[in-house]
């Protein structure tokens, strides 16, 4: 893989070195001739539906803002006019602003990117795509790469392609890391009544493995944040559920509140987090393992990265064999399932809803919420083992779950472990994109959806999207033992398909989490 190769194919065999497979995006004006590229990356199109409606690519920029709020690394690639087209002064050029200005679209993107790179120069292109990729995944969150028409086929370097780009962190200081190890569990040892708080950073730094080991050998209650759902196992007898302050169940909050030292990893402290404020997390009786540095009751660890650190000290606990106080009953505190008054006619609630839907979710599956009621209501839903949660609550765009379902579904078919998608959307966040129920049905996904509030016939719009395929199903669900019995339906469970539950619930209920949130803000 030497001597000169055409720009494009240079960045797409880079992402696919770095195992992206798809590439999801709309064809344009713009991209058009960068897309033919694909096939010889060994890269597959995956096209979408819907461009959200915005010219160029300013269509795309609440879903990059999206990604940027929510660290996640996303390649934005973005094809752009040539460089002659800006030079003409006589003729505007259509999805611009009509005023010549041809950087417009990428300024407003530097705000929510982590990274940006225009390719004008053949000569430094390869490098200064390799360090775009770079940074994407080391600071987790949206790059934007302007790739103008003319330069999609120019000719660069293609030798550094034979040498792999390697994903991972900077290495920690030595003599930095030992100290701060060592001072975090003088610090866990002198504490009466310790425990553990997985946050946001944890997960996104993939460093659960290594938590879960911790919790396993210092047998501390262990708590995660709402950003964290998912993030620790919750058949762990030493699981105490999710601390949200006045939002947390209340044995959650009354065993968190009685620590004296909260090993906080990866914090990422939101208004729904903490529930407005009311979680009792004080920095003096904190210790936080941020995503690159620590801070220890007054004194800071700059450069040190979260997920070697937590490596690092779970390898010295082990070999020293420290023994903590035991001071939290050993058994995992559930959530709290509506049973009285109800049977098999009543109607489907959301108190009653969420904690039940633990009993079908299954180990590994993955598990969207959508903003609003959905993304509240999955807090009181215990999670199996290796479940991932995508509930995007800080961004909070509504019609993300179907795109973002999509997505999921994709790459648990690719990665061949028999993963279920299941999606909750509301009524008003389907009609902005249900349009990719046809993309999932087109690429033979595996998707649940659960919409509920009726509006539209919603369990006609399957049909539509998939003609003669027939690989779609649809329900409609009123009462609970309905629900009940469509959810111990094996031929339901194991359906290959994409299917839609729609679900009819009382117009004014909410989960108890977001009722709880209105009262606070209602009282602030």
């Amino acid at each position: 893989m030497t001597g000169s190769i055409d720009l494009t194919l240079y960045l797409f065999r880079r992402l696919r070195q770095l195992g992206i497979k798809f590439l999801h995006g709309v064809p344009g004006d713009y991209n058009l001739s960068a897309l033919d590229y694909l096939s010889q990356a060994d890269l597959k199109w995956v096209g979408n539906c819907n461009e959200l409606n915005g010219g160029e690519n300013l269509s795309a920029i609440n879903a990059h803002a999206g990604a940027f709020a929510e660290r996640v690394p996303v390649v934005h690639i973005v094809g752009t006019a040539a460089s002659n087209m800006r030079t003409v002064k006589d003729m505007i050029f259509h999805h611009t602003l009509g005023n010549y200005d041809y950087g417009a679209f990428a300024r407003c993107y530097e705000a929510v990117s982590v990274g940006h790179l225009s390719l004008r120069d053949p000569k430094f292109a390869p490098a200064q795509i390799d360090n775009i990729l770079l940074e994407c995944w080391l600071k987790k969150g949206p790059v934007y790469i302007d790739l103008p028409m003319d330069m999609v086929s120019v000719k660069v370097d293609g030798s550094r392609l034979k040498t792999p780009l390697l994903l991972q962190y900077p290495s920690n200081q030595k003599g930095v890391e030992e100290e701060a190890v060592t001072n975090i569990i003088t610090a866990l040892s002198a504490a009466q009544r310790p425990c553990i708080l997985i946050g946001m950073w944890a997960l996104r730094q993939k460093a659960t493995f290594d938590i879960e080991r911790l919790t396993k050998v210092t047998m501390l209650p262990t708590f995660v944040t709402t950003l964290a759902q998912g993030g620790a196992d919750e058949a762990s007898p030493y699981y105490k559920g999710i601390y949200s302050g006045r939002g947390s169940q209340s044995k959650t909050k009354e065993l968190f509140e009685q620590s004296d030292l909260v090993l906080h990893i990866g914090p990422h402290n939101t208004d729904v987090s903490t529930f407005i404020g009311s979680a009792k997390i004080a920095q003096d009786t904190s210790i936080n393992i941020y995503q690159d540095r620590i801070e220890l009751q007054g004194h800071e660890y700059p450069g040190l990265y979260l997920n070697s650190t937590i490596k690092a000290l779970v390898d010295k606990l082990e070999s020293s064999k420290i023994n903590f106080r035991v001071w939290a009953e050993e058994s995992r505190v559930k959530s709290a399932q509506i049973t009285n008054g109800f049977n098999g006619d009543s109607e489907i609630t959301h108190d009653w809803l969420w904690p039940h839907i633990s009993d079908y979710l299954r180990q590994g599956d993955i598990v969207v919420a959508e903003t609003g009621t959905a993304s509240f209501g999955i807090f009181d839903t215990t999670l199996p083992k290796d479940c991932i949660l995508i509930n995007p609550s800080i961004w909070a765009s509504i019609g993300y779950g179907v795109g973002g379902a999509q997505g999921a579904a994709l790459a648990a078919k690719d990665e061949g472990r028999g993963r279920h998608t299941i999606v909750f959307e509301g009524d008003c966040s389907f009609q902005l994109t249900c349009q990719e129920l046809s993309t999932m049905i087109r690429h033979d996904l595996k998707v649940l959806s659960y919409n509920d509030i009726a509006r539209w016939n919603y369990a006609d719009i399957l049909g539509v999207f998939e003609g003669p395929t027939k690989k779609t199903r649809s329900y409609q669900v009123r009462k609970a033992s309905e629900l009940l019995g469509l959810l111990a339906d094996d031929e339901f469970g194991n359906f290959p398909g994409v299917q839609l539950v729609e679900m009819f619930m009382p117009p004014l209920d909410v989960p108890r989490f977001l009722r709880k949130l209105s009262e606070k803000i209602k009282g602030t």
